[in-house]
């Protein structure tokens, strides 16, 4: 493994360490030489101690995740999970956080009424959105 700093140092010299809560982490240590050159140092570091870079303990699944997100499959599930996520918050912000009733049948019957609300309301946008006149837009 290695690490690269904003100057484009590279190093290679690792040491294993913890973090704050005892978990196994890898920290990078630069050259103390090539620092007393670099034209950003003021930026990097403060005191006489090299420049050094913790990798944390979840950075592996991160990068995993990172690279997961540029996938074109990612995209058309995000598409689809962020409109889920949309209706579920309409849905709770319109009453199916808390039952008004007691008994599972009048709950359900209660959640449907929300959800067909909200059907009617998404129709109509999107119907709204296909009638409405081109230059309705600028005023």
């Amino acid at each position: 493994m290695w690490a690269r700093c904003l100057a484009g140092q590279v190093t290679y010299k690792t040491r294993k360490t913890r973090d704050h809560t005892g978990r196994r982490t890898q920290l990078f240590v630069f050259d103390n030489q090539a620092r007393s050159i670099c034209p950003l140092r003021d930026k990097c570091v403060r005191g006489s101690n090299p420049r050094t870079v913790r990798i944390g303990y979840y950075e592996t699944k991160r990068a995993v995740a990172k690279m997961r997100q540029a996938s074109s499959e990612f995209q058309e599930e995000y598409r689809r999970r962020s409109y889920v996520e949309r209706a579920i918050a309409w849905l709770t912000g319109h009453g199916a956080r808390q039952a008004r009733y007691i008994r599972r049948k009048k709950t359900r019957f209660q959640l449907q009424i929300i959800a067909a609300v909200h059907n009617i309301v998404a129709l109509y946008r999107n119907l709204a959105r296909k009638t409405e006149p081109v230059g309705a837009m600028a005023g």
